[in-house]
C-alpha cells in the first residue's frame, strides 16, 4: 500500500507475533485497552488511542472503530469479544490501513440499507458517490489531497443543510453522515467514527418520526420538566450558597431524584413516551453497530489474510433502497 501521508505504513503488530499475544492476553485479563474500552476512547479527541496504536502496529482509525461499535457490548463481556476476534484474525506483518476506508465503502453501498438507499436525487448521489470514490481511491493506496476531500466535504455539507431540521428528510441526513466521513482517516482518524455516530443519529431521527414526535414534543416534555423542576426545588429548598462543591453536588443529586420522581408519576402521558422512544433509539443504534462489527471484522479477515478486498462500485443509477 502506497504512503498516504508521507509516515510509513502501518504492519500489523509491526510483523510482530509476540506483540499480538501480548495484546490477546491482556485482553483475555479484562485490561482496559483503547481498542475495547468505549470510556477510555473519545475519538481522536484521545491522543493516547494514537500513541497505543503505534505501538501495538495497529492503524488508529481501526483501534477507534473497533472500540466505537463493540463498546455497547463491553458491559455484559468485559473482555471485549468484538476487538478479540479482530485482533485475532489479523496475520502479524499484515496491512490493514484499508479497512476504515472500505467500511465507509460498505455504509455507503453494501449495508442492509445502505446510505446510498436514501438518496433520491442525482445531486445526492453524485456528491455522496464522489466521497465513496475518494475513499476506495485511499484503500487501493492512491495518494489523494487534502483539497478533493475538501471540496467533497463542503458539496456534502451545503446539500445536508435544511433551514429548519423538519425539513430535514432522509437523504439531506444521509449527505451529512457523508460529509463527516469526508476525511483522510490517516490524518483524522476520529472521522472514521464520526461516519458511524452521524449514521446512528440518521438511524434514531428515523425512529423518531416513525413515532411521531417531532419539534413539538421536544417543547412540550421541556415544559413539563422546567414545571416538575420548579415543583422539585420547592420540595428540596434552593441550592446551598458559599461555595462548598460537596454540598451543591448533594443538592444536585437530590434535585435529579425528586425530578424524576414527579416525572414518573405526572398523569402527562409525555415521559413514558420518551423513555419508550429512548429504548427505541438504543435498540436501533446497537442493530446499527452490530451490522457494523460484522462487516468490519469480514473486511479485516480479507485484508489480513492478504485477500485485499476492495468492493465494487455500484452505479449511481442503481434503484434507491429506501427504509
Amino acid at each position: 500500500m502506497a504512503d498516504l501521508a508521507g509516515q510509513a505504513t502501518t504492519r500489523a503488530f509491526h510483523g510482530d507475533p509476540t506483540i499480538k499475544a501480548d495484546l490477546l492476553a491482556a485482553m483475555g485479563r479484562g485490561d482496559p485497552t483503547p481498542m475495547v474500552s468505549s470510556q477510555q476512547v473519545q475519538l481522536a479527541a484521545q491522543p493516547e488511542a494514537g500513541e497505543w496504536a503505534g505501538r501495538v502496529g495497529l492503524p488508529e482509525a481501526l483501534v477507534l472503530l473497533t472500540a466505537h461499535l463493540g463498546g455497547r457490548f463491553t458491559a455484559a463481556n468485559p473482555g471485549g469479544a468484538f476487538a478479540r476476534d479482530l485482533v485475532s484474525v489479523i496475520e502479524p506483518g499484515a496491512s490493514i490501513e484499508a479497512a476504515a476506508h472500505e467500511l465507509t465503502i460498505w455504509a455507503w453501498e453494501a449495508a442492509p440499507k445502505p446510505l446510498l438507499g436514501m438518496m433520491t436525487s442525482e445531486q445526492f448521489l453524485s456528491a455522496g458517490g464522489e466521497v465513496a470514490a475518494l475513499h476506495r481511491r485511499a484503500a487501493e493506496g492512491e495518494d489523494v489531497t487534502r483539497g478533493e476531500w475538501r471540496t467533497a466535504r463542503a458539496t456534502l455539507g451545503r446539500l445536508g443543510r435544511a433551514e429548519d431540521d423538519e425539513d430535514s428528510d432522509d437523504q439531506c441526513l444521509a449527505a451529512t453522515v457523508m460529509a463527516a466521513c469526508a476525511w483522510d482517516y490517516r490524518t483524522t482518524p476520529g472521522a472514521a467514527v464520526d461516519m458511524y455516530s452521524a449514521w446512528e443519529g440518521l438511524v434514531a431521527e428515523g425512529v423518531r418520526r416513525a413515532d411521531g414526535w417531532g419539534k413539538a414534543e421536544d417543547e412540550r416534555l421541556q415544559r413539563l420538566i422546567q414545571e416538575k423542576r420548579a415543583l422539585a426545588l420547592q420540595q428540596i429548598g434552593p441550592e446551598p450558597v458559599g461555595g462548598d462543591p460537596d454540598a451543591a453536588t448533594a443538592h444536585s443529586r437530590r434535585l435529579v431524584g425528586a425530578l424524576l420522581e414527579l416525572l414518573n408519576t405526572s398523569d402527562d402521558p409525555m415521559p413514558g413516551r420518551k423513555a419508550a422512544l429512548n429504548e427505541q433509539i438504543g435498540e436501533a443504534r446497537t442493530a446499527l453497530r452490530k451490522q457494523g462489527c460484522a462487516a468490519l471484522l469480514g473486511l479485516v479477515r480479507t485484508l489480513a489474510t492478504g485477500g485485499g478486498l476492495i468492493l465494487a462500485p455500484v452505479s449511481n443509477a442503481a434503484e434507491p433502497h429506501r427504509s
